[in-house]
């Protein structure tokens, strides 16, 4: 058995455990890695010894040099072919750099040179990566690949498909919205359809479930979370923690001065430890570090400095309640949440539907005239992501759409709407789940 494994910052140690127990399962096995993340990783691979690599692929730069190379068109209209969509700019738009100008409603992490990213380079980088995992997959021939979810990063669907044209499973871990549930997906959009197909299969009696009781088990305990809104990720903790950091921040206190001197000098040492990293993973890899540019340099630091600053002053303004219009619970209104961008939720899962603004103007078309649309900031967007003013702006100028707080409760928001709209977030599912309470509590009575 050959496995191939990705590593990145956060989990390269946790796989590299699951590869030590995977070793011990099957002691023939092998491994290879492709490493994509700060600090020598490789390094600490190769030097511990619980388990030996066969081969690690370093990915540092390997978009510049994609981007010396010529465009093969001939090889990405084959690959192309392949894909489901039969359209490689569905791949595109997944990418957070390359495929930024269909992100709508984020400003980049990172800086950006929009002489960078032209037709021509854009496809300079999706030849580079479909002969780069061509390369490694004909060289290693793995029997299954692990990857991550998403990366907000073109390489992870072109890697998908490229397992998929040489038949390798392509498994990726995803944590649930229960606490404590772990799920494997061969899919990088987790498709509900799968859910269904499967619950078709074991109705019909092509799987056979000796005993029901594990997934009435995950029902009761989904149920439970729901209406007791316990600590648990179905009821996002992280929402929770973010609609009280608003709160705190809105504080006059808070704002001062001193705020803006600590996002800088925060800002700084940020920049300067992965530019030390990023010195460290090249120092291990070419031995020279002075004949190489930094990806952190200078100019990327003053963009830290605006996009920090930025962020930090829009806390400020969307945690006052001026900002908003007035939520009215009596008022016939449809309910549509915000996503955060870019995230994997977004730029993956409703890749077709990343321009919210489109999503709302839609709508705003469709209701009836006695209706409002009642739009909510993800609350995980604000102080974690950025977006342009000019954002909320647009979706203020339409009449029949308002703003409401971020920090509302989503539950009573749900309760109130006449629909509810989701791209592919939790409070459809939560719709759903307030329809059966209220067809239980009308069954009992």
């Amino acid at each position: 058995m050959k496995f191939l494994i990705y590593f990145t910052t956060l989990n390269y140690k946790t796989w590299n455990s699951m590869a030590i127990h995977l070793k011990r399962i099957y002691p023939e096995s092998q491994f290879a890695g492709i490493i994509s993340a700060h600090g020598a990783i490789k390094g600490f691979l190769e030097n511990q010894t619980d388990l030996k690599y066969e081969f690690l692929y370093e990915m540092t730069d390997i978009e510049k040099k994609f981007l010396k190379k010529d465009i093969d068109y001939k090889e990405i209209g084959e690959f192309e072919e392949t894909t489901k969509e039969k359209s490689i700019w569905r791949f595109i738009a997944v990418d957070r750099t390359w495929g930024y100008p269909f992100s709508k409603g984020y400003l980049p992490v990172k800086y950006i040179s929009k002489n960078k990213i032209s037709h021509e380079n854009v496809l300079r980088v999706v030849g580079g990566y479909i002969k780069y995992f061509k390369n490694i997959l004909s060289e290693f021939d793995p029997d299954i690949v692990v990857f991550m979810l998403g990366m907000q990063s073109m390489m992870a669907p072109i890697f998908e498909q490229s397992c998929k044209n040489r038949n390798i499973p392509f498994i990726q871990p995803a944590i649930t919205k229960i606490q404590n549930y772990f799920t494997f997906t061969t899919n990088k959009e987790i498709i509900f359809n799968q859910i269904n197909d499967t619950y078709r299969k074991i109705m019909n009696g092509d799987i056979f479930i000796d005993s029901l009781s594990p997934g009435e088990k995950c029902y009761e305990e989904m149920f439970f979370a729901f209406k007791s809104k316990k600590n648990t990720y179905y009821f996002d903790q992280g929402s929770i923690y973010i609609e009280k950091l608003i709160k705190n921040r809105a504080s006059k206190q808070i704002y001062s001065y001193l705020e803006y001197l600590k996002v800088i000098i925060t800002t700084f040492l940020h920049w300067h430890r992965m530019r030390l990293l990023e010195k460290e993973k090249r120092k291990e890899l070419n031995g020279d570090v002075t004949q190489i540019r930094l990806n952190y340099s200078f100019k990327e630091l003053f963009y830290f400095y605006y996009y920090n600053l930025y962020k930090t002053f829009q806390v400020k303004k969307l945690s006052k309640k001026s900002f908003y219009d007035k939520y009215d619970p009596n008022e016939k209104y449809l309910y549509f949440p915000l996503h955060v961008t870019p995230e994997y939720a977004i730029q993956v899962r409703a890749n077709i539907w990343i321009n919210q603004l489109y999503v709302i103007e839609i709508l705003a078309k469709s209701i009836p005239f006695d209706w409002k649309i009642y739009v909510k900031e993800h609350p995980g967007q604000i102080g974690w992501r950025v977006r342009p003013f000019s954002f909320y702006k647009e979706i203020k100028k339409y009449t029949n759409v308002k703003l409401i707080p971020s920090d509302m409760d989503n539950h009573q928001v749900i309760s109130n709407a006449q629909l509810v709209v989701s791209i592919v977030g939790t409070p459809a599912w939560e719709a759903i789940a307030m329809i059966f309470m209220e067809l239980q509590i009308l069954q009992k009575r």
